[in-house]
């Protein structure tokens, strides 16, 4: 997603303050395994997400969907620092919409996300939403460039 792997004071400092507010917003990491994750991932492999499970961070209301070693390897880096803002940022955004409720906003996003195969103007509500998403962590990322 993004282009580094940096790991220095700086990005430590930062992936501790966006571990915090993910402990403050009761954020739970796991590991995409199991037969759930498996379903999940065939079920993408026909719309063409081939690497759905190995390569996607994937936020479901409060969980953070990681695939496996993710998080070690990217721990205290810049690009780990950028995609947990990303994803902290859908969190916000499923709240939003389901009025200070993040289970009701995800139940309400599923749908707009399931439009994607859909001719391009369904497509809008995912590109607004992932959009919003990628600008947060771009700024996140860039913080480290200068």
């Amino acid at each position: 997603m993004y282009y580094g792997c940096m790991k220095n004071k700086t990005t430590e400092l930062k992936w501790i303050e966006l571990i915090h507010r993910c402990e403050v917003d009761s954020i739970k990491f796991i590991t995409k395994i199991g037969p759930f994750w498996k379903v999940l991932g065939f079920l993408a492999g026909l719309l063409g997400n081939k690497n759905f499970n190995d390569k996607f961070i994937t936020c479901f209301g409060k969980y953070f969907c990681f695939p496996v070693g993710w998080l070690s390897k990217n721990e205290g880096t810049d690009d780990g620092c950028a995609i947990i803002a990303h994803e902290l940022h859908h969190v916000k955004q499923q709240k939003k919409l389901g009025l200070g409720y993040v289970w009701i906003g995800f139940v309400l996003m599923i749908p707009l996300y399931a439009l994607l195969p859909m001719p391009c103007m369904f497509a809008y509500c995912r590109w607004m939403f992932e959009r919003s998403a990628y600008v947060v962590g771009e700024k996140v990322y860039l913080e480290f460039e200068n």
